[in-house]
C-alpha cells in the first residue's frame, strides 16, 4: 500500500525558509512592545494602513490606544501643510451694513441634516472683518473696528457663543497677520514695509496678548539673519502662521513655476526653503491657501 503525502517537501531550501520565518517570529515575540511601538511610529500613515493586514499580532499592536496616541503625537510634531479646506462644526454668519455688522448669526452643522440659525447678541458694533480669522483653543479672533475708531480684536467664543473684546494697538490689525503663538494669540507684521514680506525686509514685529481680560500685550523684534536676502532671492511673501513646533511659515499666495514654502525658527532664528512640487500643473498666478498643523491619526483607518 501506497503512504499517502501531506504536503510534505524534501527540498532543502523549502525547510529551511519555512524554520527562519519560525525564528523572525520568535525573535518578534522577543522584542520589547515599547520598541516595536516605536519603529512602528516612525512609518507612513499608508505603511502603517497596509502592517494591518499583516498578521493578528501586528495588528493588535496597531490598535492599541497608546500606539495611536503616540503616533499622533510625532505625526503633530512634524512639519506638515494640506492645501485643502476642513468642515467646521459650527458656522458664524455675519450680515453687514455701512460696513459695519448689523446681524450675528451660528448655524450648527448636524448629522441628522436639522439645520437651524440661531442669532447671537453683540454688545458692541464694530466693522466687517477684512483679514485673516484664527480659531484658538474655541475661540475666533479677528480684528476690527469700533465706532468710535479704536482697535479691537474680537473674540467668539464658539462653545457658549459668546463675544468679548480686546483693546488693541494699529500694529496687530492688517496687513498684521494674527497667529497661534505657544497657544497664545499674537500678530505678525513686517518691518520697514508691513503689507509683505520680501529681500528688503531687515526685521518683523510680534505683538502677544498675554492677558486677555487686562488686554495686555507684549512685544518683540525678529531680526531677520544674514542670509535673508539670497534665501528668499526676489520673492515677495505673506505670513501665513506659526506651527506647532514653533516656526513661522511664509508662502507667496499665488503658484508659480518654482514655488516655494519658507519656515523661520523662532527659537533659532534660521531660516529654511523647500520647494513644493506639482503647482506647475495650476495656472500660473492661481490663488494658493495654504492650512497649516495638518495631522495625521490612526485613529480614523
Amino acid at each position: 500500500m501506497n503512504s499517502r503525502r501531506h504536503n510534505v517537501s524534501d527540498d532543502p531550501q523549502t525547510i529551511r525558509r519555512r524554520s527562519s520565518r519560525l525564528s523572525a517570529d520568535e525573535l518578534l515575540l522577543n522584542i520589547p512592545i515599547d520598541l516595536i511601538m516605536d519603529i512602528f511610529s516612525r512609518l507612513p500613515l499608508q505603511s502603517i494602513a497596509r502592517c494591518h493586514c499583516v498578521s493578528k499580532r501586528w495588528a493588535s499592536i496597531l490598535r492599541r490606544p497608546d500606539f495611536s496616541e503616540l503616533f499622533f503625537t510625532k505625526s503633530l510634531a512634524s512639519r506638515k501643510l494640506l492645501f485643502a479646506c476642513q468642515k467646521k462644526s459650527k458656522v458664524l454668519a455675519m450680515t453687514k451694513q455701512d460696513d459695519r455688522v448689523d446681524e450675528h448669526q451660528v448655524l450648527t452643522l448636524r448629522e441628522n441634516g436639522n439645520l437651524a440659525w440661531r442669532r447671537i447678541e453683540c454688545s458692541i458694533p464694530h466693522s466687517f472683518p477684512r483679514r485673516n480669522c484664527i480659531c484658538i483653543s474655541g475661540v475666533l479672533y479677528y480684528a476690527s473696528k469700533a465706532p468710535n475708531g479704536d482697535y479691537l480684536i474680537v473674540c467668539f467664543d464658539v462653545r457658549f457663543e459668546k463675544y468679548s473684546f480686546v483693546k488693541a494697538m494699529k500694529s496687530v490689525v492688517p496687513p498684521a497677520v494674527l497667529v497661534d503663538y505657544k497657544g497664545k494669540l499674537a500678530s505678525l507684521m513686517a518691518q520697514p514695509d508691513p503689507d509683505f514680506i520680501s529681500e528688503t525686509s531687515t526685521s518683523f514685529e510680534v505683538r502677544i496678548l498675554e492677558d486677555p481680560e487686562k488686554h495686555e500685550w507684549s512685544k518683540r523684534i525678529f531680526k531677520l539673519p544674514p542670509m535673508w536676502k539670497d534665501v528668499v532671492a526676489g520673492e515677495d511673501l505673506f505670513f501665513e502662521g506659526v506651527t506647532t513646533t514653533n516656526e513661522i511659515v511664509l508662502t507667496s499666495n499665488s503658484s508659480t513655476e518654482l514655488f516655494h514654502v519658507y519656515y523661520y525658527n523662532f527659537d533659532k532664528e534660521t531660516i529654511t526653503r523647500v520647494e513644493i512640487q506639482g503647482m506647475r500643473a495650476f495656472e500660473r498666478g492661481s490663488r494658493v491657501l495654504t492650512f497649516l498643523n495638518h495631522v495625521e491619526d490612526v485613529k480614523l483607518m
